[in-house]
C-alpha cells in the first residue's frame, strides 16, 4: 500500500497450464434468501432462484511446478469464464489434481494482467576441452 496516495497494489501468482482434462458441466438452480428477514417475519420470506454452472478439471501434477498445491479459495481461467475452486481431490500417489470449479459471473475478468515469462536455449553439437 502507498503510503502517500493510499493506493493498494496486490500481487497474485499464476501459472498457465497447457494441458487439463474438462469434463461436462452441470447446471443448477440455486435459492438464496436473507435469514434476518426469515427471523423476523417466519411466514413470508424474500429470496431469489438463480442459476450457477460447475465444472470438473483433472490435472496432472507433472503439468505443474512441484512446489504448486490448488487449494479451495483459489480461482482460474477457462476457455474465457473465471472458476473459483470449490473442492479439489488428490488422485491416488499425487498423480493428479480432481477440481470442482464453479462459475464466478460476477468477478471481472479484465483486472487480471497477464505476464509471461520466455526461456530460451539453444543446443549445438560442438563441445569446447582444455587439456592442461
Amino acid at each position: 500500500m502507498d503510503r502517500a496516495t493510499g493506493q493498494k497494489t496486490v500481487t497474485k501468482r499464476g501459472l498457465r497450464v497447457e494441458r487439463i482434462i474438462v469434463l461436462p458441466s452441470v447446471i443448477h438452480r440455486e435459492f438464496s434468501y436473507d435469514l434476518a428477514y426469515i427471523a423476523a417475519a417466519k411466514n413470508f420470506t424474500y429470496g431469489g432462484f438463480f442459476d450457477t454452472s460447475e465444472r470438473r478439471f483433472i490435472v496432472d501434477t507433472r503439468d505443474l511446478p512441484t512446489d504448486f498445491e490448488i487449494k479451495v479459495g483459489y480461482w482460474f481461467v477457462y476457455d474465457g469464464k473465471r472458476y473459483d475452486v470449490k473442492q479439489v481431490e488428490r488422485f491416488e500417489e499425487n498423480r493428479a489434481f480432481f477440481i470442482t470449479g464453479k462459475q464466478s459471473e460476477a468477478n471481472d475478468l479484465e483486472n487480471v494482467i497477464e505476464v509471461s515469462i520466455v526461456h530460451e536455449i539453444s543446443l549445438t553439437n560442438e563441445a569446447e576441452v582444455d587439456v592442461t
